[in-house]
């Protein structure tokens, strides 16, 4: 075997050499061919993810993000040059590269004011907007005066389509000229080109607004059309890029409620939006036109969609009239922070002016007003959009900028169950600091529509004597640029209880405001001597207030909800320093507490229960407890169902089910559907916190479904899902 390796080996050499041009055939000496170079790789381009459409018209020209200056009429390459831009474009990723574009309609501004203009597209190089029509737009036939351009997907190709509002001469009409004009739709197309088709009725469409109005999954066209139809009324998408007027789906006449009028009395509506003002997930109806207080007069209006898109009976919401300025006629509506812009001209377009007005309380002011030319010479704004907290013209050649209302606070729920689980929360990242924090919790402490974050970590270690023992630290976060940062003036002492075990909210001071209620257990050690909990108040100067509640105990649980039906928040508490740990204390509306006695079940009168919820468990608009903790010990977890009784005393007691020792101690309650999932871990002699366990219980039957557990070395509170729950920290999933 020795020598047939020698022999493999040489001929191996052999015809590695004569591959290499060694061993005869080169020329003596020559030196060996240079090896050959490493092949070019050409990093793929990164994949280019266009622009969403959204689902309304109104969000594609309000979502931008962005002001723009027009193209310059001289370096626009327009067809003709009495053409310019007027109110007449959009911006949307028509060209599908991941940018915004731009679409226009020309005016013409030719003498006889009958000539039609032209559709442009321009793509963004640099600063400058560049003419690209011809990449993706053959017949360029625009209308003679485009009020309105708006974008939505009308054909569901997931890609911007645009509709053009187009009312027709607009002057005074000579003898034989008609009112009003073709619209014009483009629709993209599959080779990423725009057809250009007309609509199939001519109107003096002022104003037009899409949204999907009958559920079939295709945007519809809301219309004004005072002169050639007297009345709004809804373009139909039949799905296959034609539209079919529906003229019974607008608010009926009526002298209290009405938009439609014979034609001899056109009303004098000329805007539209469709909004979902109220957030029930439809859109409602915004129409607006001259308040002039004539018998064609028509005050601005929100018609909400009491369903199906069938606004005939629509409740009607009249929005206030401005008061000591001739701005009488809204041209555009902007909705942000519960908060209504309109964008007003006076008669004749001769004064300008922008109402804020309160969508709650319909107070409103007039926060900007104008009577003289703006930079392109106009009189008047074209559009408003928001942007970086302030409302601004979408065109740079007005000056305008208004700051937004701020926005309404979030609401405090009736219960701390709501406030912790019901609210939409996402999992939380914890600032570095509060990594081992488990009491925090989220709230608008702010009142600014914001989610702010209070945490409370401790500072000692419970290996060491109770004489060492430090208090814990404790404050308010807020959201910057996507970190946490701390707030150290939104609270008057950042001494916290030596161990927070738990935080929940309620207005536990009656100021509709969120406070925080800790749950502090002391140092967990040794004898265990407990410690008094604490009260994290909202004052009117926003500075929180903090003070020390009740008496000394080991609370480790708590949960707040009103018991007693009297509108004031009460809680009830786990005091494990007591043979009866179930303790509860009567709210006295201004956050102090007293003790309620004999308010639990005698069955309950025993240690090991460390965890509780207050909750609606069986739907029957009673505030129902889940209790639970060392079932390794003997402690049944629990439901008490309330009888609306401001006590649990009588309440029926249904155990849960057990599980097994490694998940035998009960950390966390959330109710999904019929389900409730109990977070678990390990305890006794297996040592604590070394499990991580979640069950699922079937309510109808009270039995197990599910029980998962796994090693980890953490905690976790549990958030609701619509299907089940996940961990409430990013860096502890379930």
């Amino acid at each position: 075997m020795k020598n047939a390796t020698i022999l493999m080996t040489m001929v191996s050499l052999a015809s590695l050499m004569a591959a290499c041009g060694g061993g005869g055939g080169g020329a003596a000496g020559a030196p060996p061919a240079p090896p050959p170079a490493p092949p070019v790789i050409v990093a793929p381009a990164p994949a280019i993810t266009p622009i969403a459409v959204q689902s309304t018209s109104y969000a594609n020209a309000k979502g931008v993000g962005m002001q723009i200056t027009l193209p310059n009429a001289a370096a626009a390459n327009f067809l003709n040059r009495t053409e310019n831009i007027q109110n007449g474009y959009a911006l949307a990723d028509f060209f599908q590269d991941g940018t915004y574009s731009l679409v226009t309609f020309t005016q013409n501004y030719t003498p006889d004011g009958k000539t039609a203009g032209s559709v442009y597209f321009f793509k963004k190089v640099g600063a400058n907007w560049v003419n690209s029509t011809a990449a993706v737009l053959k017949d360029q036939t625009g209308c003679i005066t485009p009020r309105k351009v708006i974008v939505a997907d009308f054909n569901g190709d997931k890609k911007p389509d645009v509709f053009a509002a187009c009312h027709g001469i607009d002057r005074e009409l000579a003898a034989g000229e008609k009112a009003g004009e073709y619209s014009r739709l483009l629709l993209s197309q599959p080779d990423g080109t725009y057809k250009n088709t007309g609509t199939a009725a001519t109107g003096y469409f002022h104003g037009a607004s899409a949204a999907d109005i009958n559920a079939d999954g295709y945007p519809d066209i809301a219309v004004t059309d005072n002169i050639g139809h007297s009345q709004p009324y809804f373009l139909m998408n039949n799905r296959d890029g034609t539209f079919t007027p529906d003229y019974n789906r607008m608010p009926i006449s009526s002298e209290a409620n009405r938009t439609q009028c014979a034609v001899a009395c056109p009303l004098q509506i000329y805007s539209v939006e469709l909004i979902d003002f109220n957030g029930d997930g439809k859109v409602d109806l915004w129409l607006g036109g001259a308040d002039d207080k004539s018998i064609v007069g028509f005050a601005p209006a929100i018609f909400t969609n009491p369903g199906a898109g069938d606004f005939r009976n629509a409740p009607r919401t009249v929005l206030p009239s401005v008061i000591g300025y001739p701005l009488n006629n809204p041209l555009d509506i902007v909705f942000v922070n519960e908060t209504i812009y309109l964008s007003l001209v006076g008669p004749l377009y001769t004064n300008y002016g922008v109402q804020q007005i309160d969508y709650k309380t319909l107070s409103s002011k007039v926060v900007y007003s104008n009577t003289g030319k703006f930079s392109n010479g106009s009189v008047w704004v074209d559009w408003l959009i928001p942007l970086n907290k302030n409302i601004v013209a979408a065109s740079a050649a007005y000056s305008v900028s208004i700051g937004e209302a701020p926005a309404p606070a979030i609401a405090v729920r009736p219960t701390s169950y709501e406030n912790a689980k019901s609210m939409g929360f996402a999992a939380v990242t914890l600032p570095q600091a509060e990594v081992w924090a488990a009491a925090y919790a989220r709230a608008d402490f702010k009142g600014d529509g914001s989610i702010t974050l209070f945490s409370s970590h401790r500072t000692y270690d419970n290996k060491k004597p109770l004489a060492e023992a430090t208090a814990g630290v404790m404050g308010f976060y807020t959201q910057k640029n996507g970190a946490w940062v701390a707030e150290p003036g939104m609270i008057d002492s950042a001494v916290s209880c030596i161990e927070a075990r738990k935080a929940v909210v309620a207005d536990f001071n009656g100021d509709k405001k969120p406070d925080v209620l800790l749950a502090c257990t002391g140092y967990d050690a040794g004898t265990f001597p407990g410690e008094r909990m604490m009260l994290i108040a909202s004052t009117p100067s926003g500075v929180f207030h903090v003070t020390r509640i009740g008496d000394a105990g080991f609370y480790h649980g708590v949960a707040a909800a009103d018991l007693d039906k009297d509108g004031i928040v009460d809680y009830v508490a786990t005091d494990n320093k007591r043979d009866a740990p179930l303790r509860m204390f009567k709210g006295k509306g201004d956050g102090t507490f007293s003790e309620v006695a004999n308010a639990f079940p005698s069955s309950t009168n025993f240690g090991g229960y460390f965890t509780l919820e207050l909750l609606d468990i069986n739907g029957d608009g009673h505030i129902d407890l889940l209790a639970g903790g060392h079932e390794f010990e003997g402690t049944r977890t629990i439901v008490v169902y309330g009888s609306g009784s401001p006590v649990f005393t009588a309440g029926e007691v249904k155990p849960l089910p057990a599980t097994e020792a490694t998940a035998g101690v009960v950390l966390d309650f959330v109710k999904v559907g019929d389900k409730l999932f109990v977070g678990r871990t390990n305890g006794g002699a297996s040592g604590f916190y070394t499990k991580l366990g979640l069950q699922t219980i079937d309510l109808k039957t009270l039995s197990t479904i599910d029980l998962k557990v796994r090693d980890a070395d953490l905690f976790v509170w549990l958030l609701p899902m619509a299907d089940g729950v996940i961990s409430d920290r990013t860096d502890r999933p379930l």
